[in-house]
């Protein structure tokens, strides 16, 4: 027996709409700890900040095939399983890429979600962080990555070529994790 249409199509747009908004706040939600297992499993921090992204439109794309009632991380954990077997496909030359064996391993278990002081001490280190930047690298960093604004948005906003952006965005997010590191390892 065919499917029968929804009666209201409109209705049923904003249904999935809601939907689509539900999962993406629970994406924002968990935001720390998907960044977290990506940079555990990606070496290189532009790379893992770019699966980041692409993780958040895959989900975004195919929210419609997420139940509330199931395991949200365990969705996402598979999803980024995708992206990252589908780098390895696609670079196969790059030695620092994990082996596809040791990422089945470490996305097998289910992690524990830190503890919620463990989650504001790292957004404390990071807000720290991001202060003892130059003020022209915080700025590109703050549009970036709170306002959201691509690279080539960011140089016409301010009168600069989008390498040049580029460039000032991968020397920040480098003294990003260096810094952090830095902070992890000292407290």
């Amino acid at each position: 027996m065919a499917e029968s249409l929804p009666s209201n199509p409109a209705s049923e747009t904003q249904r999935l709409d809601a939907h689509r908004l539900r999962v993406q706040s629970l994406f924002v939600q968990h935001q720390a700890q998907i960044r977290n297992l990506i940079h555990c499993l990606l070496p290189q921090f532009s790379a893992a900040d770019d699966l980041l992204q692409e993780c958040f439109l895959t989900v975004s794309m195919k929210a419609w095939e997420f139940s509330m009632e199931s395991n949200f991380l365990a969705w996402v954990r598979a999803i980024i399983r995708f992206k990252i077997l589908s780098l390895q496909r696609d670079s196969i030359r790059q030695p620092e890429m994990l082996a596809a064996d040791v990422l089945e391993s470490l996305l097998a278990e289910t992690p524990e979600p830190p503890p919620v002081e463990a989650e504001k001490g790292i957004q404390e280190a990071m807000r720290k962080c991001v202060e003892r930047l130059a003020p022209a690298a915080r700025e590109i960093i703050r549009m970036r990555y709170f306002l959201q604004h691509g690279p080539a948005e960011i140089a016409r906003l301010r009168n600069s070529s989008v390498n040049a952006i580029n460039v000032t965005l991968a020397r920040a997010r480098d003294a990003l994790r260096r810094c952090m590191e830095i902070q992890t390892f000292s407290s």
